[in-house]
């Protein structure tokens, strides 16, 4: 496990360098330390999950990178890490994320991902033992990335009912909050069409936000349903 630990810290001191010159210079160190740790998956994602747990982002960038190379079946501890950092856009290791997301069978995740949506997810990054909406919201939100940026319009489509439960529960019990995954949400409906029974949420949600462009956004897609579907909800239109 020590041997394990030092080939880690030497190749994300290798990637981390203090000038492009010196990072080109150590990067076949990196490389070859990076190669290493993924040729013994099983005493290796150990000692990377703890990192992505506990380490510095240098640190996190670098696990991402062996977990990315390591590949699928024996990377499948990382899909809740996965996932959650594909919530960031801002994070250093993303290529590593998103390759190593789009490497993996979509019938892999989907029951990871869907487990998100319905709120049974077994585990959630950094939580501990107190999950908050907030926490649910991360997941989400990577959840929602993976649908509509990497995922196959079928594979979207078949989540669907998942993201509209998890859609309606948010809005009904935190309907003042806007969130990030709700643009995403809109967005994915833009990708695979609307199904019908997205309607209530959408109602509601046009209705909550109503004027500014997140109600704009659920406005348009209402006005592609047909008269007869939105016929029902015509009363409780805000428009």
């Amino acid at each position: 496990m020590q041997e394990l630990e030092r080939w880690f810290d030497e190749a994300t001191d290798a990637r981390w360098t203090s000038s492009p010159e010196e990072g080109e210079l150590l990067r076949p160190v990196a490389e070859q330390r990076i190669r290493q740790l993924a040729t013994v998956p099983e005493e290796a994602m150990p000692v990377l999950l703890h990192a992505i747990e506990n380490a510095d982002k240098a640190h996190i960038t670098t696990a991402f990178e062996v977990v990315r190379a390591i590949g699928y079946p024996k990377n499948a501890a990382a899909i809740p890490y996965l996932l959650y950092f594909l919530a960031d856009p801002n994070f250093p290791g993303g290529m590593d994320v998103v390759g190593a997301l789009r490497a993996m069978d979509p019938e892999v995740l989907l029951p990871s991902i869907i487990r998100v949506f319905l709120r049974q997810a077994p585990f959630i990054p950094y939580t501990g033992n107190e999950v908050s909406e907030t926490d649910w919201e991360e997941m989400a939100t990577g959840c929602c990335y993976y649908l509509r940026d990497i995922a196959e319009r079928p594979v979207t489509q078949l989540c669907s009912p998942a993201v509209n439960f998890f859609l309606s529960h948010t809005l009904a019990t935190h309907p003042e909050r806007k969130k990030g995954f709700l643009d995403l949400v809109l967005d994915i409906l833009e990708k695979i069409g609307t199904p019908a029974f997205f309607l209530p949420a959408l109602v509601l949600l046009a209705e909550k936000q109503a004027g500014n462009n997140l109600g704009k956004h659920a406005e348009q897609l209402i006005h592609s349903f047909t008269e007869e579907q939105l016929a029902p909800y015509r009363s409780l239109l805000p428009f």
